[in-house]
């Protein structure tokens, strides 16, 4: 007996209860023979059995059957519980948890697109986001609907898993989900970032998961997204860490295959100052998502007119690629003209408020001061100033070199002598140098010259000619810093290149310049300009500059790196605007029409350069910005210029600018003074949300304000280039854990494949020794006495 106990010293442990509900299991350890000698212990206990029963069956006792058998029963269980003390019985227990399930739900900005309806999805799907009271059908509330669509749905995945719901899109937030009550609120008020949110970071959503340790495991992961991910850990990276965790991810996918439809007009480039009856050019971009190879209608709207002043039917590429568009107008009445260019919406459109632009053209009453100044009366002198003189929207003055000396008495437009002072020259707006002698003007002359180009905002012609432009200007520091074109090849012994016969050929730059435009359309003026008369004669100048545009070239002649040889160019320089020719014989283009296409060339050209000059005839402030398009979180620069120092506030007092934007309120910026520059105020913003601007002056107040340039902040193009749902990323990174994807009608299947939630062991508790409790030894003494007192009174021994 004492050989048969102490062989239990080496047992296997031996459940005898099963988990409780509480999450506290509870197992019984004794120590047995059975590891290496069952069969010893069952032949000990059979035996016990066996030798009890024979004894109290054999025993002579006036006592019945069942009374022995109540007998032998205390006597086994006296020996079982000896067994138990000396097979140290304890009890030990173990805290249990619920594995975790991770929802995950998209909330960027492009999970607010309501989506065109899908004819797969059943119509009690979409009728949920009703009842429940969500608002419109975007793809976030679809999302919402999954989850919420089961009022017990929380419950019934509590009684398994831990659940923790999250919403994502540039960081990972934890929702209430204590309860349904809980949850359906936090679910409720949850809005698509669509203001807020720089990017979608799906992949590092699902690694910051995967990577939490509360302390009890992770048995899956369900992500509502329609896959959008623009920054971060890409989807394949964030699937791989759940497949070495050996987390399954589950995917429902919300959103169309096929981006939704979008049309939007961006980068609008018009002038803000013009004068009657110029040719106005609106031009801008036509960006389209889900167009492909679609017709759209653009128009240009003036308001006060029912009818659009100008139309376009165009078709987006096949590759969905944007389009320019250029529409023209010629404004017939001073004022502010206030233009909309529009394109007529689609069906089921992303944003139709993306399909306008609005834009204020000031048109003023007013003529175009000219200064046409010669060398020698050439027939583009005498051709162009009988233009000039019989035009009413121009004041022309000529100054003419090789005159008679009372050439000014006799011509009511001539002047003595060539202005060579600032304050002469800004009497004019344009002023036309065609091919002049400059070694009968003062050196100064150039140096005023340039400023009224530079500072006053001036226009500038520089024409070439046979005789001294541009062979004796390569030394005129001035001249060679305000022409388009570089001087490194200018031959000062050259006279030019006589040619048989070229065209003055516009490039695309030019033909979508208001100085170019000879028709009504863009068709009418290219097939125009390909019917004018030959010229032949040019001057050979070197390639623009880099600022520089060359408006036309030689179909023929190229220069030293294989460009065409540029026969017109025109740049900005500082505030005024240069255009140079390299032919002096536009005139021939007055061949059988007479002066249609030379006066409209002509006109169109010099009313183009006075347009700087009527910007800055304003209130002398001007209000800039670095751009007109920003994205999100982009730095806006702005400006406020104060060409008369006299209006400028006193040094001590900001300028205020008011920002103005429909369907927000009006916001005042504070811009501060340079140091380095005097009139200059600037500020730089960053926290600007969404949306088209207005930029105002609102202090110092001035009798005529400058104009409001406007500027729109759109979101990142990574939020918005693919807007459709990403299945086969989606669908991929499921597979690759062993997990599934599911479209919006297979959701409610998905909740019933999760795999099985099983209680996991979180701690195990100190055990119970309880072989070594009083109440075993008193067991252990009831059985012994109970038997030794009924043997007793039956007169047993």
């Amino acid at each position: 007996m004492t050989h048969l106990l102490s062989t239990m010293a080496d047992s296997r442990i031996l459940t005898l209860a099963q988990a409780a509900p509480d999450l506290v299991r509870t197992q019984w350890r004794l120590q047995t023979y059975w590891t290496w000698a069952p069969w010893f212990t069952v032949l000990f206990v059979a035996a016990a059995v066996a030798l009890v029963s024979y004894c109290y069956l054999r025993e002579i006792s006036p006592a019945g059957r069942a009374y022995r058998a109540m007998l032998a029963f205390l006597r086994l269980g006296a020996i079982a519980l000896v067994m138990i003390m000396l097979s140290e019985l304890l009890m030990s227990q173990t805290r249990n948890g619920l594995p975790r399930l991770a929802i995950l739900l998209d909330r960027s900005a492009s999970m607010g697109i309501a989506d065109a309806p899908d004819p797969t999805v059943p119509t009690e799907v979409t009728q949920r986001i009703g009842t429940s009271q969500l608002g419109e059908p975007n793809r976030l509330n679809l999302g919402k609907s999954v989850l919420m669509s089961d009022p017990d749905r929380l419950s019934d995945l509590q009684h398994d898993y831990e659940v923790a719901v999250y919403s994502f899109a540039d960081n990972l937030e934890a929702l209430p989900a204590s309860d349904a009550s809980a949850l359906h609120q936090s679910l409720t008020e949850l809005m698509p970032h669509g203001s807020g949110t720089q990017a979608t970071r799906l992949g590092d959503a699902l690694a910051q998961v995967a990577g939490e340790q509360p302390g009890t495991p992770l048995a899956a992961v369900v992500v509502v997204t329609d896959g959008c991910n623009t920054a971060g850990r890409n989807l394949a990276d964030g699937a791989e860490i759940l497949r070495r965790a050996s987390v399954p991810l589950y995917v429902v996918g919300i959103g169309a295959e096929q981006a939704p439809s979008d049309l939007a007009i961006a980068d609008l480039r018009a002038e803000d100052a013009a004068f009657v009856d110029d040719l106005l050019s609106f031009s801008a971009t036509v960006r389209s998502t889900g167009m492909a190879g679609k017709p759209v209608r653009v128009e240009l709207r003036r308001e006060g007119q029912a009818e659009p002043v100008a139309v376009e039917e165009l078709t987006i590429p096949a590759s969905g690629d944007s389009v320019e568009v250029r529409l023209l107008d010629r404004p017939k009445q001073p004022g502010d003209a206030a233009y909309t260019l529009a394109i007529e919406p689609v069906a089921g459109e992303l944003d139709p408020e993306n399909n306008s632009v609005r834009h204020v053209v000031k048109v003023h009453d007013e003529k175009v001061r000219v200064l046409l100044a010669a060398g020698y009366p050439s027939y583009e002198f005498r051709y162009l100033k009988n233009l000039l003189d019989r035009d009413r929207a121009v004041e022309c003055h000529t100054y003419l070199q090789e005159a008679d000396p009372d050439y000014h008495a006799q011509d009511q437009t001539a002047v003595p002598q060539f202005p060579v002072e600032l304050r002469e020259m800004e009497q004019y707006d344009v002023i036309v140098v065609m091919d002049l002698d400059p070694r009968l003007l003062p050196r100064s002359a150039w140096g005023h010259l340039k400023q009224f180009v530079t500072e006053k905002g001036g226009g500038l012609v520089l024409v070439a000619g046979p005789r001294y432009f541009p062979a004796l200007y390569r030394d005129i520091s001035e001249i060679v810093q305000l022409a388009p074109l570089q001087f490194d090849d200018v031959d000062p012994n050259s006279a030019g290149m006589v040619d048989p016969g070229f065209s003055f050929q516009p490039t695309p730059i030019g033909l979508r310049m208001p100085a170019l435009q000879l028709g009504d359309t863009s068709a009418e003026t290219e097939s125009l300009w390909q019917g004018l008369p030959p010229m032949y004669w040019f001057a050979e100048f070197g390639p623009p500059k880099p600022a520089a545009q060359a408006t036309a070239v030689h179909p023929r002649q190229t220069t030293a790196d294989g460009r065409p040889v540029p026969l017109a160019a025109v740049q900005y320089v500082g505030a005024g605007q240069v255009l140079l020719h390299a032919v002096d014989s536009t005139w021939r283009w007055r061949y059988r029409v007479g002066d249609v296409f030379f006066a409209r060339y002509w006109i169109q050209s010099l009313r183009s350069l006075a347009r700087a000059k009527l910007r800055d005839a304003g209130s002398g402030v001007e209000i800039l910005a670095d751009r007109q398009r920003y994205e999100l979180g982009e730095p806006v620069r702005l400006q406020v210029r104060f060409r008369d120092p006299r209006l400028a506030p006193a040094t001590d007092q900001p300028v205020t600018l008011l920002l103005q934007s429909q369907g927000k309120p009006d916001r005042q910026v504070s811009v501060a003074r340079d140091a380095q520059s005097a009139g200059l105020y600037q500020t730089e913003l960053s926290d600007l949300e969404m949306g088209r601007y207005r930029v105002v002056l609102a202090s110092p107040q001035l009798t005529e304000p400058p104009a409001a340039p406007s500027l729109e902040v759109v979101a990142p193009p990574g939020e918005f280039a693919k807007l459709e749902l990403d299945r086969p990323g989606l669908t991929s990174a499921a597979a690759a854990t062993h997990g599934e994807y599911y479209s919006l009608a297979e959701a409610e299947r998905l909740f019933r494949e999760l795999p099985r939630g099983r209680r996991v062991t979180l701690e195990t508790l100190p055990p119970i020794e309880l072989w070594n409790r009083w109440w075993m030894l008193l067991a252990v003494s009831t059985c012994l006495i109970s038997e030794w007192i009924l043997r007793k009174q039956k007169a047993m021994l």
